[in-house]
């Protein structure tokens, strides 16, 4: 559990570090343009896309299942 939880921690945190770049490039240079013509490397990446999204909607409704299932009481 501990190595999917972090691959899942390590996506979600490439990914928002990829964003930040990439946002970075537009307003530097009012574009961004990547290309991968390695198609393994673009299938790698795009199951570790997928992954990143699956482990982060998977620990998201588990926050929020808990979160409904606590009394009012106890939050903050």
């Amino acid at each position: 559990m501990l190595l999917l939880d972090t691959l899942g921690i390590s996506t979600v945190v490439a990914a928002f570090s990829l964003e930040f770049i990439i946002f970075h490039d537009i307003l530097a240079y009012g574009y961004f343009h990547a290309v991968e013509g390695n198609t393994v490397i673009l299938t790698v990446e795009l199951l570790l896309a997928a992954y990143g999204l699956a482990y982060f909607l998977a620990v998201t409704s588990k926050r929020l299942r808990s979160r409904l299932k606590e009394p009012e009481e106890a939050r903050p």
